[in-house]
């Protein structure tokens, strides 16, 4: 029996997801995480989210209080299961993009966009810090939403939606970014955001739970600020963000490191596996006539249609950070990334392959860079060139703190 296609290319992103990833299974708990452990230890389920926030700023009881009370029992507050569970939600998050990228697209688009993201940096910081996992549910729970919502299952996508939203408020502009992945060619956006109305419920929803909750959150003016000002920014930062555009104070002589061959191989198999399933006739279909015209194969979705889903996608995708914009870091784009996995994989997916791969190659050499500066931005500014906590913040951080505890 033959694998279903697109199972094998999608195993090699994964694989090359988990290359890049695996030595955060040796990271400390670091910071907020301890906050978080202190909160739900010793008090049952319900009193750890009666308690109030220890950060005291946004409202997230599912990626903070009921995440942590479940994986500190389970594990007896094991930071290396903390992170292994966080990378097992990133494998999740590259796998479900894979899926809504084909849905939309094709499986050429998918392995494309799914390798975009498994390569880029802005999944750096959730995945190595174990409060990450507030980013990771989040946007998991959102694809699964996308999934939910184009099958037809639009209550429990909004359902899902709302378990998102509770881990992390970066996912707000769901409903439309849903719609614009759901819509049919030349359909009324009307009937398209009629579709969508139980996701804005939810939405809805939550903005009601977070008015109810706000006397909770005393401390969420020192961190998010609803200044328009930090819009410009945000905007400015995406493609920097994309291409990994982040350097030294000493210059870009130190900007360049070693690309990483081992994940690139990887993601290089998969997008060829891709192509080669694309391709190849399906062993099942039965020998036709000479004589007999084979009928037209369903079309994928208009290639303008998707194109405009995964730029939409990446837009409204990071306009939530837009609060936190005097603190910008890659990791708040790891949502609007999957859109822009999308617009990737309807632009390269007819190329030439070896297009396709140079392409990739420089977008995970970039990443790649940004990954491996030794250097972010200590002030507070919209306008930094470099992220205010990215994986060097943590690692040096989380090396200054052991000492500290030894």
């Amino acid at each position: 029996m033959r694998a279903a296609p697109g199972i094998l290319p999608l195993a090699a992103i994964l694989l090359a997801a988990l290359a890049l990833h695996y030595d955060a299974l040796k990271a400390p708990f670091f910071a907020d995480d301890y906050l978080f452990l202190d909160q739900v230890r010793d008090r049952s389920l319900i009193a750890a989210l009666a308690a109030p926030d220890p950060l005291g700023n946004y409202f997230r009881p599912v990626s903070r209080q009921l995440h942590f009370w479940t994986l500190a029992r389970l594990t007896h507050e094991s930071p290396a299961a903390f992170h292994a569970v966080n990378l097992g939600i990133f494998v999740v998050v590259v796998g479900l993009s894979f899926a809504v990228c084909r849905a939309a697209a094709g499986i050429e688009a998918a392995a494309i966009g799914a390798s975009f993201v498994a390569l880029h940096h802005s999944a750096d910081v959730p995945v190595l810090w174990a409060s990450g996992s507030q980013d990771l549910l989040a946007v998991a729970g959102s694809l699964a939403a996308f999934l939910l919502h184009r099958g037809g299952r639009r209550f429990w996508a909004a359902a899902v939606l709302l378990i998102a939203l509770l881990c992390k408020e970066t996912v707000l502009m769901a409903p439309w970014i849903a719609a614009a992945l759901d819509r049919r060619p030349r359909e009324r956006w009307s009937s398209v955001l009629r579709r969508a109305w139980p996701m804005g419920a939810a939405v809805g929803l939550w903005g009601l739970i977070w008015l109810a909750t706000r006397a909770r959150r005393p401390a969420i003016g020192l961190e998010a600020r609803f200044d328009p000002a930090g819009l410009p920014g945000m905007l400015v930062h995406l493609p920097q963000v994309v291409l990994g555009l982040e350097w030294p104070h000493d210059g870009p002589a130190k900007m360049l490191h070693a690309p990483p061959w081992l994940a690139l191989g990887l993601v290089a198999l998969g997008l060829w596996g891709a192509r080669s399933g694309a391709r190849r006739p399906l062993p099942h279909q039965p020998k036709r006539s000479t004589t007999t015209p084979a009928p037209a194969a369903a079309p994928l979705s208009p290639a303008r249609g998707a194109l405009f889903a995964g730029l939409a996608w990446a837009v409204l995708g990071m306009l939530p950070a837009f609060a936190v914009a005097d603190i910008w870091s890659a990791y708040f784009y790891l949502f609007a990334m999957c859109g822009v996995g999308l617009a990737l994989g309807v632009l390269l997916r007819a190329r030439p392959l070896i297009v396709t791969l140079a392409v990739m190659g420089i977008l995970g050499w970039g990443s790649e860079n940004a990954r491996r500066m030794t250097e972010f931005a200590t002030g507070r500014g919209a306008w930094t060139v470099q992220s205010h906590v990215n994986r060097f913040y943590l690692e040096r951080a989380m090396r200054k703190a052991g000492y500290y505890l030894a």
